[in-house]
């Protein structure tokens, strides 16, 4: 007697395979715009806490620019009487996903300044993924405390 698989019970074993994986593939998908969505707001709470402390430190008034259109979050200093941007060190610009939507409250706040005393600016960013699941990094404006929390889809 031979041992081994014969080919119907091979071609019902990648069927069921098949099956699993389209049957996955969505919350697959699911989770990895959650990862990207997480990993953006910590990235973006990463940097205004550096900022905050940078602000601290050096007693200045530093800047954080937001581009909603492109994504992209721009650390700034003062030289020279004007802004320009801040390449110095482990504090850098954070890029978000394409798919990834960014906003605040108030709505037209497009710039955050972090000042020597550790205060920050009152905002809300608001960032929400392809599928709907948005996260809120709150900022207290006496303490520079940041908060996330998830919002509603």
């Amino acid at each position: 007697m031979k041992k081994g698989f014969t080919f119907i019970e091979l071609l019902l074993v990648i069927i069921i395979l098949g099956v699993l994986t389209l049957v996955s593939a969505p919350s697959l998908k699911n989770s990895f715009n959650d990862f990207k969505l997480n990993n953006s707001t910590k990235e973006i709470a990463l940097l205004i806490r550096q900022l905050q402390a940078k602000a601290v430190n050096q007693s200045e008034v530093y800047r954080l620019q937001i581009d909603k259109g492109r994504g992209v979050l721009l650390p700034l200093e003062k030289k020279n009487n004007q802004w320009q941007p801040l390449i110095q060190g482990k504090i850098k610009q954070v890029f978000l996903p394409q798919a990834m939507n960014l906003s605040t409250l108030p709505e037209n706040k497009e710039n955050i300044f972090f000042y020597p005393d550790g205060s920050i600016d009152k905002v809300d960013i608001v960032l929400e993924n392809e599928a709907g699941k948005k996260t809120i990094l709150t900022f207290e404006d006496i303490t520079g405390n940041v908060k996330i929390k998830e919002g509603q889809q």
